[in-house]
């Protein structure tokens, strides 16, 4: 099996601009920068695809291997996900 560099570079790419479509949605900043932006585009490109898939709906356009709409809308989920465990990571319930 061989690996594919430019395939794994526009992967990075793409999931960067999804990943960035993103985090100007969702309030807040991503931690990690750029890198941090691409992650949350190409995890949730995979999120989304899941969920489309799940609930049967169309996929919309695809581009280099990610359906457009459904890695956007997953990535948004990511970044609300992050968001969420960093506003209540630093939150400990005193008893």
């Amino acid at each position: 099996m061989q690996f594919d560099i430019i395939g794994f570079i526009i992967m990075v790419v793409i999931g960067a601009v999804i990943g960035f479509i993103a985090d100007a949605i969702v309030p807040g900043a991503l931690p990690g920068g750029w890198i941090g932006a691409a992650l949350a585009g190409i995890v949730g490109s995979f999120v989304g695809g899941y969920l489309f898939n799940a609930l049967k709906l169309p996929l919309g356009p695809i581009f280099y291997g990610f359906a457009v709409v459904p890695s956007i809308i997953g990535a948004i989920i990511v970044a609300l996900l992050v968001r969420f465990l960093m506003q209540n990571s630093g939150r400990r319930s005193r008893r």
